[in-house]
């Protein structure tokens, strides 16, 4: 099984990935916009880069990796888009 560390001030946790991964949507929609990504390709980092700052001025309401897929939401309630590049992902919600 594999684990990783989880660090809160000066306790360690030890936790099983399937279990912190399998309870991340628990995160979803929190003030603070904590999120947590698994390894991503250097293509899906690159993409996700471009979202960021995208997200933090509005033009995206969220975004997400899913089975190797960038999606990103513009609004809470549109259906999600893809994103094949991060020109794609400034095309689709910079302007």
């Amino acid at each position: 099984m594999l684990s990783f560390s989880l660090s809160a001030s000066k306790t360690k946790l030890q936790l099983p990935v399937c279990k912190v991964f399998s309870n991340k949507k628990k995160l979803k929609n929190n003030p603070g916009k904590i999120f947590m990504s698994k390894d991503l390709t250097k293509a899906n980092h690159a993409i996700v880069k471009a979202l960021i700052p995208l997200r933090k001025t509005k033009k995206v309401n969220s975004f997400w990796t899913q089975n190797g897929t960038v999606f990103a939401k513009k609004g809470s309630e549109d259906d999600p888009n893809r994103v094949r590049s991060p020109a794609e992902a400034i095309e689709m919600f910079g302007a």
